[in-house]
Parts: C-alpha cells; structure tokens; sequence
C-alpha cells in the first residue's frame, strides 16, 4: 500500500487541534520537517530507514457539527514507484491518532477511538 487515510473526530476548535498536530508529529520517531501549512494543515516527514525511502505524513483539520472538528491523517511513500511499504503508512497514521488521542479525548463521536 503506497498510502494509508483515516479521520478521528475531536472536541476543540482547529487551533487547538493544530498546536496539538504539531506536538505530536515532532514527537514521533523519525520525524523531521515539521511544517504547519495554513491553518487547518500540518505536514511532517519520515526519513529513510532500511525498509523505506521515506513517507509523507499530512494533517488536515475540517470543523465539523457541534463545535468539534475533523482530523484526516495520511500517510504516502515519499517515492512514487514504492509498490509495498511494508505497513508502513498505515502504522504512521496509527501512531498519530493514537498519540492524538491520548494528549486529549476523543469527542466521542462515532470513529473517535484511537486505532488498532
């Protein structure tokens, strides 16, 4: 799998949320370049390791109903030709919504659990 998607859907308004990205992005293992695009969209990047040339992981926030907003995290393979990233995405998008979700609780909501 080249690239990996999953929301979570929190209590707090998107600064809130957006501060809250960034911590979390920066204290992931492997992380580098992070970077807050506008804002409701924090990017950050994954260097090379032995199994992979890298991944991109994106942050977009999108207010919702009832004073909460969505957080859709991806990740994708930093190089186009990656035909297996050896889970890769999939654990990185994991591991920021987990991490999100233990620095402050879920909404609730239906999807809001932090992920397997």
């Amino acid at each position: 799998m080249k690239s990996f998607e999953k929301d979570l859907r929190f209590a707090g308004g998107t600064g809130q949320l957006l501060g809250r990205l960034e911590e979390v992005l920066a204290s992931m293992k492997g992380v580098r370049d992070v970077k807050t695009v506008g804002d409701a969209m924090v990017t950050a990047a994954i260097g090379v390791s032995a199994r992979s040339w890298g991944e991109v992981i994106t942050c977009r926030i999108v207010p919702d109903v009832g004073g909460t907003a969505r957080v859709t995290v991806s990740s994708r393979s930093k190089v186009k030709t990656t035909l297996f990233d050896w889970g890769a995405n999939r654990r990185n998008v994991g591991e920021v919504l987990r991490l999100l979700s233990v620095s402050g609780d879920p909404s609730g909501h239906p999807g809001s659990s932090p992920p397997e």
